[in-house]
């Protein structure tokens, strides 16, 4: 649930950011009424959740099978998981920002700006994430194996201490590639925290102690809305703050995040929703494009304009999105499977590793 609750999130994050951003740039055809600002800001804050969680989960299940302790297997399993859609979908968006820069214009920087966007891990705006990832399944085993050296209750204080000093130097660092290791070596924080809060609640759930975690988590969060809201309404763009207010390591964020996944992770819930969780990884690779395209169309036929309630706006385009996003989902597996009939593909990557 939270997985799919984090990718919702994602979607509204970006959705939401098009109309901020669009107030802070005067130049931009789509202009805000102030009147619904608050409320946009509202969506896009109380959504910062979802990397951070994202992350959580990842640590939460992958930590918790001590199999991924096997260099060779585990790098097996995330190559076909992640390397491979990662280089596929890395050089389907290059090539789409290749042959888009040359409808507009023909030079050198329309080619080279998307190769360089590539090589610093970036090829399209959300991808950096699944670059920044990488280098975490990378060192999954050599955490495994430290976990597995020292007691549970010395892991814990080490990932709490971990994620302390990572949320210091996140919240105060720059880093120009997505892939950089000492990126993903600050996410590691909140990986390991994951494992240690689905461990500490795995056998005594209490779902008022969780939801108690999830409205604190809340609470805490809203302080950052009306500072958002007021540098919004001075024109100001992340890169003029001296810190970000909304990026991961922002130490309300941190706290809100901490909260939710702990909320969730108190709470029993026994629908079987795996396949649509099953999903999210693929939902998320589509739907940056699917929102670039859905807006330009939605202002094309007017359905989307400077009068338009940006909150009503921001709710039906995630709920559009995520749809799409979905059924786009399913294709892409179905094409898949095709293409790796009874696993040939997987099988050449057996035998080169």
């Amino acid at each position: 649930m939270l997985r799919i609750l984090s990718c919702i999130a994602v979607i509204i994050i970006h959705v939401s950011g098009i109309y901020k951003g669009a107030f802070i740039d005067k130049e931009e055809m789509l202009k805000l009424d102030t009147t619904h600002l608050f409320g946009t800001t509202m969506w896009n804050i109380f959504s910062r959740f979802a990397v951070p969680c994202f992350v959580m989960l990842s640590g939460a299940f992958l930590l918790s099978n001590d199999k991924n302790q096997n260099y060779r297997n585990f790098y097996n399993k995330s190559i076909k998981k992640i390397g491979i859609p990662l280089i596929l979908f890395s050089i389907l968006f290059t090539l789409m920002k290749i042959v888009k820069n040359m409808i507009s214009e023909i030079n050198i920087a329309a080619f080279l700006n998307p190769i360089k966007a590539l090589i610093t891990g970036e090829p399209y705006y959300h991808l950096w994430y699944l670059y920044m990832i990488v280098g975490i399944y990378m060192l999954t085993p050599i955490v495994i194996r430290f976990k597995n050296s020292i007691s549970k209750e010395n892991f814990a204080k080490v990932s709490w201490i971990f994620l302390i000093v990572s949320c210091l130097s996140g919240f105060t660092s720059n880093y120009t590639l997505q892939w950089d290791i000492g990126r993903s070596f600050l996410y590691l924080g909140y990986f390991m925290i994951g494992y240690v809060l689905k461990q500490k609640y795995e056998n005594k759930k209490n779902k008022v102690k969780g939801i108690i975690f999830i409205l604190l988590g809340l609470l805490v969060e809203y302080i950052i809305v009306p500072i958002q809201y007021n540098h919004t309404m001075l024109g100001m763009k992340e890169n003029m703050e001296k810190y970000t207010l909304i990026g991961n390591f922002n130490p309300i964020i941190l706290i809100y995040s901490v909260l939710l996944f702990a909320g969730f992770a108190n709470i029993n819930i026994k629908k079987d929703i795996s396949k649509l969780s099953n999903l999210t990884f693929y939902i998320y690779i589509f739907h940056a494009f699917i929102i670039k395209i859905s807006f330009a169309i939605f202002q094309l036929i007017g359905l989307i304009n400077k009068d338009t309630n940006s909150n009503i706006v921001i709710l039906l385009e995630t709920i559009f999105v995520f749809i799409v996003s979905y059924i786009c989902s399913i294709l892409w597996n179905k094409i898949w499977n095709l293409i790796n009939k009874n696993n040939r593909i997987y099988n050449k990557i057996d035998k080169i590793i």
